[in-house]
């Protein structure tokens, strides 16, 4: 035992991190906390758009021109080129031909507008009827607030450590982080895994130069080497109790086992 371990626990501190609480940070560093959440409400909010809005094809009988790319498709000119070709059905009876008269399918926009065939419900009003309303309408979607009770006692928590050593705060997002979990992420917070980081010519993420290294002493053991990766692990144990140290610090007294939402 080091002598940075032997004294806390002389101060009568504990020095390990229990399994709940060891769980409860891999837990909030991780991904999985945004399993506290329900069905985003940007769904419902993009159906109804889909809803209100428009497809646009290319207006064929004034020039436009549809592909099967419908990035690559071109509008019509909005206009009647030809005269001959005009419908006297759509209302330009006895109208003398003229070369700018507007295109009477697209109303002069090169573009036939045609609503969304996923969700043809109708007009859109600032009173939709009953029917629109069940087409887009979900259920509220609000997060768990016992999680977020949980969240919020652990930032305090970890504000806490960080306040008093933000080294400390460090090590307990890498060790319990995404990635963590061994001594060995704690190398680069160490002298000795800075030493090691200085000869670095490629430029090499911390964890990819130590298991470079250590593959390199297994091949061919180096006693200067071996000597900086026992100081490394030496220095990260020692930070790794100082963290946990300080953690269980902020515990209360007789305090009920932090909420963890379900898996």
């Amino acid at each position: 035992m080091s002598d940075v371990r032997a004294r806390l626990k002389n101060l009568g501190l504990r020095v390990t991190m229990s399994s709940a609480d060891a769980e409860a940070l891999r837990w909030f560093f991780g991904f999985e906390r945004q399993n506290g959440y329900g069905e985003s409400t940007l769904a419902a909010c993009l159906e109804r758009l889909e809803l209100a809005g428009t497809r646009a094809r290319p207006c064929e009988r004034c020039g436009g021109e549809e592909t099967s790319d419908p990035n690559a498709a071109r509008g019509g000119s909005g206009f009647l080129e030809n005269p001959a070709s005009i419908d006297r059905s759509h209302g330009f009876s006895g109208l003398p031909p003229a070369a700018d008269l507007i295109c009477p399918t697209c109303s002069g926009r090169g573009w036939i507008l045609t609503r969304s065939t996923t969700h043809a419900h109708g007009p859109i009003t600032a009173r939709p009827t009953h029917a629109v309303v069940r087409a887009v309408v979900r259920e509220i979607s609000v997060p768990d607030f016992r999680v977020v009770r949980w969240l919020a006692t652990m930032t305090e928590r970890l504000d806490t450590v960080g306040a008093r050593s933000p080294l400390a705060l460090d090590v307990l997002a890498i060790y319990y982080g995404p990635g963590g979990g061994t001594l060995g992420t704690l190398w680069a917070l160490t002298d000795a895994g800075r030493a090691m980081l200085e000869n670095n010519p490629f430029k090499l993420s911390p964890a990819e130069l130590f298991a470079n290294e250590r593959a390199l002493e297994r091949r061919a053991p180096n006693p200067e080497r071996a000597r900086l990766f026992r100081q490394a692990n030496d220095s990260a144990e020692d930070l790794l109790a100082i963290a946990a140290a300080l953690w269980n610090e902020t515990a209360e007294d007789e305090a009920p086992e932090p909420l963890r939402p379900a898996a």
